[in-house]
């Protein structure tokens, strides 16, 4: 007569031949050629990510900004670049406060894609904006990796301003919604930030942050998984409650500018999900055209032309 199978060894055959399997499925997504790799390495910042030392951090009050003087060489699966921010905390060479005679200035306010994260400074899209209108307007990059419309607005009214610049355009990037709240977050607006954010949101970020900084969330097999997800599954909604403070942002830096005779131009940058996914992008775009027409800020779309070009 048989004797019954161990319900406790059975599952430890089980589990080992888990482990094993995706060890093995780890192994053969990192042996997949550096082109196919990167693709879906890049939707995860932390993986091959390595700065020769740090170039932007906690700032006493815009929030976060980059470090005055810092100069760094970054080193990406999918590409290096070397950062240089001058004495003002600009991406750079120096700048002076003052114009010169006759001259105009254009600011330019933004995250990584103002700043350039990925490309050498000359290959900005603020530095080939500045070398198409030559002498005649200076353009400053006023970008910050990862700094929300409420720290931007900051270095506008504190550091910004001191530039003179004629026209502010603020590049506006679909996840600086949820980046405005997340700032927001300080003890003595604790309880607004817990009722504009519903509970299970709030549990889900604090879930995927520790899957970030373990070693699952390191691993080729998280960065396949979280492509997948953001390539063809994911549709990012928000409501017009999330959008309410990004909202109150827009229009006190659109009544600064207006106060002190500067133009203020929203620009809105589309990220690569939403050229093949119509879905991921209306919402952001609704929410931002929708806030832009009844505040009558003039609001430059690139989403149609990029799709256009493809």
């Amino acid at each position: 007569m048989k004797s019954a199978p161990n319900p406790l060894g059975t599952l430890l055959i089980t589990f080992i031949s888990t482990l094993i399997w995706i060890l093995l499925i780890e192994i053969g997504l990192r042996l997949l050629p550096t082109p196919i790799r990167s693709e879906f390495l890049s939707h995860r910042f932390n993986i091959q990510h390595k700065a020769s030392q740090p170039f932007y951090g906690p700032h006493p009050t815009f929030g976060k900004w980059n470090l005055p003087n810092a100069q760094a060489t970054v080193e990406r699966l999918e590409y290096k670049m070397t950062v240089r921010i001058n004495h003002g905390g600009l991406r750079g060479r120096e700048k002076k406060y003052k114009k010169s005679p006759g001259q105009h200035r254009v600011l330019f306010l933004g995250d990584s894609f103002t700043f350039g994260t990925g490309v050498e400074e000359e290959e900005t899209f603020v530095s080939l904006f500045g070398k198409k209108t030559q002498s005649e307007i200076e353009a400053i990059n006023g970008g910050s990796p990862g700094i929300s419309t409420s720290e931007a607005f900051r270095f506008l009214t504190q550091e910004g301003i001191k530039y003179s610049p004629d026209l502010v355009i603020l590049c506006f990037f679909q996840n600086d919604v949820d980046d405005n709240l997340i700032q927001e977050l300080t003890p003595a607006n604790t309880r607004m930030r817990k009722r504009a954010i519903p509970f299970y949101r709030r549990f889900l970020g604090k879930i995927n942050s520790l899957l970030d900084s373990s070693f699952y969330g390191r691993s080729s097999i998280y960065a396949m998984i979280t492509y997948v997800k953001k390539k063809h599954l994911h549709s990012y909604k928000i409501s017009e409650k999330d959008f309410e403070m990004t909202k109150e942002w827009l229009d006190k830096m659109k009544a600064f500018c207006e106060q002190r005779k500067m133009r203020f131009i929203l620009f809105y940058l589309p990220r690569r999900e939403e050229l093949d996914n119509k879905r991921y992008h209306s919402w952001a775009v609704g929410f931002i055209d929708r806030s832009a027409l009844k505040n009558d800020i003039p609001f430059l779309n690139l989403w149609k032309e990029f799709r256009n070009r493809e």
